[in-house]
């Protein structure tokens, strides 16, 4: 569901469509049970290991996220660099659009004051999209122009797509919280008043591997954000090809300071291993999902550690 099919709904019947929608899905998918006198639709929780490890989960699609914001009903009018930032700045950027509901913020700045004052070691956010800022790279290389002749007609009109949002100097996927950067700082604000500048945000829904550092609006380190690929559905950029994306995803991080690596070719998932003195995270990708028979591959490998109040990759 996203804006320009929607556009002629308004906020308030736009969620309540998601939420029914929601409330229909869960009817057959097997899911913890909430808590008493919350809805099937509200599964946020917080999952406590001793003195290790809190894991607070949230939801961002349904329970309260405004409507997406579709740039098909916008781009022809972005003619310039000025434009598109006012554009950026009047939609985008409007405080009043939201990620996370009233009731799961209130429960998120619960759950972290309770883990900070329960002087847990780590604190995983377990998140549907990605947080990092991310604004499309500039693809004016010798590259991509050569890559372009080279395309059919799926892969030149991304091409064309991530180069115009380069150019436009926007975000290209506004499903993540690049979309929603006031509910972001409204996340960040929350964190940081319980005392919790060192989130390791767990993400997904991105078809894509990540490693990124988080930063407010004002530079202060927020904690760093892992992001898993898919282990069946592949990233829709992979119509670059598989060189083409390889470019692509190091442009990205590059050009934008939170992303410290990713990599979008790959299927697979991320293994954890926590102690009390660090994270270590595997990136592991697999073949294919058509067998029973396959041999599992780490393509990366980052260890995390405490660095003051915030954390940092080593």
């Amino acid at each position: 569901m996203n804006g320009a099919e929607n556009h002629d709904l308004s906020e308030g019947d736009w969620s309540a469509r998601r939420r029914a929608s929601l409330q229909a899905y869960y009817e057959w998918l097997p899911i913890r049970e909430p808590a008493v006198a919350a809805t099937k639709a509200e599964y946020w929780r917080h999952f406590k290991f001793g003195d290790l490890v809190s894991l607070i989960t949230l939801e961002s699609r349904h329970t309260g996220r405004s409507q997406q914001i579709s740039y098909e009903d916008y781009l022809p009018n972005l003619q310039s660099v000025e434009h598109a930032q006012k554009f950026k700045e009047s939609m985008i950027n409007d405080i009043r659009r939201n990620m996370l509901s009233e009731d799961m913020e209130s429960f998120l700045a619960a759950e972290l004051e309770e883990s900070v004052t329960a002087n847990r070691r780590w604190r995983l956010i377990g998140n549907q999209s990605v947080i990092a800022k991310s604004t499309s790279p500039k693809l004016n290389k010798p590259f991509f122009e050569e890559l372009m002749k080279s395309l059919d007609d799926a892969g030149s009109d991304k091409l064309k797509s991530l180069t115009l949002f380069g150019d436009l100097e926007l975000p290209d996927d506004l499903d993540t919280w690049e979309g929603y950067p006031a509910a972001r700082e409204r996340f960040y604000n929350i964190a940081k008043s319980a005392g919790a500048n060192d989130l390791l945000v767990l993400s997904g829904d991105s078809h894509s591997f990540w490693a990124n550092q988080l930063f407010d609006e004002n530079n202060n380190a927020m904690g760093l954000e892992l992001g898993a690929t898919g282990v069946t559905s592949p990233r829709s950029l992979l119509v670059l090809g598989d060189e083409g994306l390889k470019r692509f995803d190091e442009s990205n991080a590059a050009y934008n300071k939170e992303i410290v690596w990713s990599d979008g070719r790959h299927r697979g998932f991320i293994r954890l291993s926590i102690s009390h003195q660090k994270v270590h995270a595997d990136f592991i990708a697999v073949p294919n999902v058509e067998t029973r028979e396959y041999v599992i591959r780490p393509i990366r490998a980052f260890d995390i550690e405490k660095e003051g109040e915030t954390l940092r990759y080593n």
